[in-house]
């Protein structure tokens, strides 16, 4: 199942590849929650795709075949890791 956020602007700002995350996560993961928090403190419009289904789980093995861990996130269209890789990144933007 996948959440998006912010709907009104969500697919306006993905086309436009201004701030938007893609949280890929599962139940009970508190990094996860984590970063969807972050996300909506900071108004960043994300979609959070939950990999406890097998179709989503083999979309998550082809978007992220080196890695066995959630969350994944991609930030503006490019994978950055997990979310201390997507706290980093936040706080180094102007």
């Amino acid at each position: 199942m996948t959440q998006s956020y912010f709907k009104k602007t969500y697919d306006d700002i993905r086309r436009n590849a201004i701030e938007v995350a893609e949280i890929w996560g599962r139940e009970n993961c508190t990094y996860c929650e984590k970063a969807k928090e972050i996300c909506i403190e900071r108004k960043i419009p994300f979609e959070y795709i939950d990999v406890n289904t097998p179709a989503l789980l083999d979309s998550f093995k082809e978007n992220f075949p080196d890695h066995k861990t959630v969350p994944q996130i991609k930030y503006k269209g490019k994978h950055i890791g997990g979310y201390t890789e997507l706290v980093k990144k936040l706080n180094n933007e102007p």
